[in-house]
């Protein structure tokens, strides 16, 4: 049964890992910390935790191709953004999709669809 105390405790566990996730985007490790449980976690770990989500990651961009009508050969860019760009496991996947294609990492969220608008002109 949740109890109010239950639902705290939850709520504090959640915002601990959404911080690790982020800690382990420019570090090999950190911990978790919640009322009296400390948990170390490397980033290695982090990525075994999350593989079927990294896989994911593929299946997502062959179905982009898919829908778009678009070939790998016809890209010479691609643009990831958010956090998907600070995710050293997310950044290595879609190297490794996009073989030989230059990936842009750094460009401002803010404006990547005018920047892609721009560029389609």
């Amino acid at each position: 049964m949740l109890t109010k105390n239950n639902i705290t405790l939850i709520k504090r566990l959640e915002n601990q890992c959404e911080n690790t996730k982020k800690e382990l985007s420019s570090s090999f490790e950190t911990q978790i910390e919640a009322e009296d449980y400390v948990c170390k976690i490397t980033r290695q770990k982090f990525e075994g935790l999350s593989s079927g989500l990294f896989r994911q990651i593929t299946l997502h961009l062959e179905q982009f191709l898919k829908q778009s009508k678009l070939q790998l050969q016809q890209l010479n860019k691609v643009i990831i953004t958010e956090d998907a760009s600070k995710r050293p496991k997310i950044s290595e996947i879609v190297k490794n999709y996009f073989k030989g294609i230059k990936i842009h990492n750094t460009i401002d969220p803010e404006v990547v669809g005018v920047y892609g608008c721009k560029r389609s002109l």
